[in-house]
């Protein structure tokens, strides 16, 4: 019996969490993080105030959990492949990204990753997560790191600028066109520049 008490309360909690984490995320989309205050958040998750700090500290810590949990969902992106792969040819991932990016499943990531008060800090930190990948993934040593750096900035920048773009535009061009373009771009100008074609 207390077991299945303490499965119903694990239950409870996952799907409070969830609810603070969704009404976290519209509220971001039309205002700045300092006027989020957890009263109007707990409000529109339909928790109350003492069941919000059973969760978090404070809304920092809501985006924080947000921000890894869509991070998460990036790198399952990544792992899907096989980086030995895709580092000569990106094509893949990138359409992969690409069908994310156009899913209307993902719209909220979306919103919040291109159009929300929180996207620059939220960009930057899906650079940094992006960069690291492929730096592991070219196996750079020590002697090329720092010119690695610089071209994976360039690059990561680059194509996430680039679906950022995309996603503000008319969207006249594809993302199945973009990934290829930017596909190109990558496999011959980084082939070339570390000579690993």
């Amino acid at each position: 019996m207390e077991h299945v008490n303490r499965f119903k309360n694990d239950k409870r909690s996952r799907k409070s969490r969830q609810a603070i984490k969704e009404a976290f995320k519209e509220m971001v989309l039309t205002q700045e993080m300092s006027h989020i205050v957890i009263k109007d958040l707990a409000e529109k998750a339909d928790v109350n105030r003492k069941t919000f700090y059973l969760h978090y500290t404070d809304v920092y810590n809501v985006l924080e959990d947000v921000e890894d949990e869509l991070l998460d969902d990036i790198k399952k992106i990544f792992g899907k492949f096989d980086m030995n792969k895709i580092k000569t040819d990106p094509y893949p991932l990138l359409l992969a990204i690409s069908d994310g990016v156009s899913g209307s499943e993902n719209e909220t990531f979306n919103k919040l990753l291109f159009s929300s008060t929180i996207s620059g800090n939220f960009m930057r930190k899906i650079k940094d997560m992006l960069k690291k990948e492929l730096f592991n993934s070219y196996n750079f040593n020590v002697s090329n790191a720092p010119k690695a750096n610089i071209v994976l900035s360039f690059i990561v920048s680059g194509v996430v600028d680039c679906y950022r773009d995309w996603y503000l535009s008319d969207r006249s061009e594809s993302l199945e066109e973009l990934a290829r373009e930017l596909s190109e771009l990558i496999k011959h100008g980084v082939a070339r520049y570390f000579e690993i074609g």
